[in-house]
């Protein structure tokens, strides 16, 4: 099995840090996950879909 799974205050973590306009990289960064995983949550939970949320900015995909 691959790593372990995300918390729910790692969860929580990466939204308010998303919300406050910080990248993917950066986030991943705080939490000490993979940016894949980070990138994988947001579109998981949708959060890239509200770019008025995050800022105006939309959760690309980390290696593009």
């Amino acid at each position: 099995m691959p790593g372990r799974r995300l918390s729910v205050a790692e969860r929580a973590q990466i939204e308010v840090l998303w919300g406050q306009g910080w990248s993917i990289p950066r986030i991943a960064e705080a939490i000490g996950r993979d940016r894949s995983t980070v990138w994988r949550e947001l579109r998981r939970n949708n959060s890239y879909r509200w770019p008025e949320v995050a800022g105006g900015r939309a959760a690309r995909h980390p290696g593009r």
